[in-house]
């Protein structure tokens, strides 16, 4: 099953209705002049006219062309179609030309042999024409090795991105500027932001409703959405003729949001209500793991048992896309004391998920699942994120399913990724993440979370956070979780309040960078720990003193 299948529909349907209307009116003025050459001449550019105007509505529509063997297919598919259109026509032509009046008319009747290799080969022109056009013109799309300013990122198939990532049809040599809704407030969703926005295609990011820290990024604005209110948000993306939206975190997804703005036209990243259920129902959660027999940690028990790590995919329906791995570091305090939180820092890649694990992770686990949720009638799109303990033989098991990005190993992941975000996410929404790949930097990221006084009880906020305008290096990135501005000043507003991420060529100098930009930024009562990335620091190789 191919990628883009509805895409093609959608064009043949659409080509062979404007067709039928030009074909009808060039055989009458074929038939009115006689059947000579410019009768079919004009018949030719009719149906030039109209394959230009499939080109247009479809362009306008879907904003993307097609691959060379989605062409190859289309050309294929429009043969037979026009040949047994052919054949049924011809018959009918034959019958009437061959009556009395119109025999009469040109003086003899003619051979269904004649009849049927004239339709034929004008069908073949049209056909080839046709392709010619489509070719050529999505050629001048495709090829280019830079588009505006950004090297393009080569698939497996080896498309270039600007054609790959749904890219709009430029006018002018000059792309039209996208703008993109992100749905969340979180570090995650600030994480996400900055990334799309660095997309050269993209000249807005409204984030709903976003942070002070969202609002301080270059192209990013915020907008005072609730989040629970799809009515609100899908206004808002109409009202700012919104082209992708993004969704962090869970909430929505569990309210449909993905369900009412695909029904309403608008294209969006996430899974529908019945494939989040993978995270927001755990009773259907358990039911699925048992009935694909994908292996869950739930009899798994003591420290013993095996090393925390997450892995995380792309998936557009049935293709999957590796991202990152990472590792989070849940307990409130060093040396993995204290409660459990929603995570107090993250480390990536997390060096305990091997290659060979990798495959077995894939193999056992993420392949399994996305087979089976298409098998059920609830195909996954989006960010498929497994929480997993990983035992001293290399065995995964499955701790739990997120739908989305973790918080904060998605920071940690959007610091180390090297590709355009927004071409990936188009790639998963079409249907095609096999045509994709995407480049990471090898360096690891360490990613501190700076939380609020009695953090993970009720947080204290509203202290006011110093050290915010303190400039780092291009290594260094503080992304804000809690946090809002206050008369000019930023102000926490809950209980994980920055997570402060740093690249190193080692953990341990990632390490370094990260604390030394931590304590950069003070605010009463913040608390943190000081030994996020420790499992994979001791597994590095140290230096052999002189």
């Amino acid at each position: 099953m191919h990628s883009s299948d509805t895409d093609l529909t959608r064009y043949h349907l659409t080509f062979f209705g404007y067709y039928a209307v030009t074909l009808a009116i060039a055989v009458v003025i074929g038939m009115l002049m006689n059947g000579k050459g410019s009768g079919l001449a004009i018949g030719m550019i009719m149906v030039w006219m109209c394959a230009q105007q499939t080109l247009r509505k479809f362009w306008v529509e879907n904003g993307r062309g097609f691959s060379d063997d989605e062409r190859w297919r289309m050309l294929r598919l429009a043969l037979a179609v026009l040949m047994a259109k052919e054949l049924a026509i011809g018959l009918y032509i034959r019958s009437v030309i061959n009556s009395d009046p119109f025999a009469v008319l040109l003086g003899r009747t003619m051979p269904l042999g004649v009849i049927m290799g004239g339709l034929v080969l004008v069908g073949l022109l049209y056909t080839l024409m046709l392709y010619w056009i489509y070719y050529r013109t999505n050629r001048k799309l495709n090829e280019g090795k830079v588009v505006n300013g950004i090297n393009n990122v080569r698939g497996k198939a080896g498309r270039t991105a600007s054609a790959a990532s749904g890219a709009p049809l430029p006018v002018g040599g000059v792309a039209r500027k996208l703008t993109v809704l992100v749905l969340g407030d979180g570090g995650r969703e600030h994480a996400l932001a900055w990334k799309l926005a660095q997309s050269a295609r993209v000249g807005k990011v409204i984030v709903a409703p976003g942070n002070a820290g969202t609002s301080r990024e270059a192209k990013c604005v915020n907008a005072d959405v609730d989040l629970s209110d799809l009515d609100a948000l899908l206004a808002l993306a109409r009202r700012e003729g919104v082209d992708f939206t993004v969704v962090g975190p869970e909430g929505p997804l569990a309210a449909g949001v993905v369900d009412r703005f695909r029904a309403n036209g608008q294209r969006i990243f996430g899974p529908t209500a019945a494939a989040a259920q993978l995270e927001t129902n755990s009773a259907f959660a358990k039911e699925f793991l048992a009935r694909h027999g994908i292996p869950d940690a739930e009899s798994v028990t003591g420290e013993s048992a095996g090393e925390e790590a997450t892995y995380v995919v792309m998936v557009d329906g049935r293709n999957i896309l590796s991202m990152a791995t990472t590792q989070n570091h849940e307990r409130l305090a060093d040396n993995d004391a204290g409660p459990s939180t929603g995570g107090m820092g993250a480390c990536s890649p997390a060096a305990v998920v091997t290659p060979q694990v990798e495959q077995r992770i894939l193999r056992e686990i993420i392949e399994p699942t996305v087979r089976g949720m298409a098998k059920e009638g609830a195909a996954f799109t989006g960010f498929l994120y497994a929480s997993l303990l990983v035992d001293a033989g290399g065995a995964p098991r499955l701790v739990a399913f997120n739908v989305r990005l973790g918080d904060p190993e998605a920071q940690s992941m959007m610091m180390r990724l090297q590709s355009d975000l927004l071409a990936l996410m188009e790639a998963a929404v079409d249907r095609r993440l096999e045509q994709m790949a995407v480049r990471w930097n090898p360096r690891p990221c360490v990613a501190v979370v700076m939380a609020a006084d009695n953090y993970p009880g009720k947080p204290r906020t509203g202290d006011a956070i110093e050290g915010l305008d303190v400039r780092h290096s291009l290594e260094v990135k503080v992304f804000h979780s809690a946090t809002r501005d206050v008369d000019g000043r930023v102000v926490t507003a809950g209980g994980r309040v920055l997570t402060v991420c740093a690249l190193g060529d080692t953990v341990t100098q990632a390490q370094r960078t990260a604390y030394e930009a931590v304590d950069s930024l003070a605010w009463a009562g913040e608390h943190h720990r000081r030994d996020i990335g420790w499992r994979a620091a001791v597994r590095e190789p140290r230096p052999l003193l002189a």
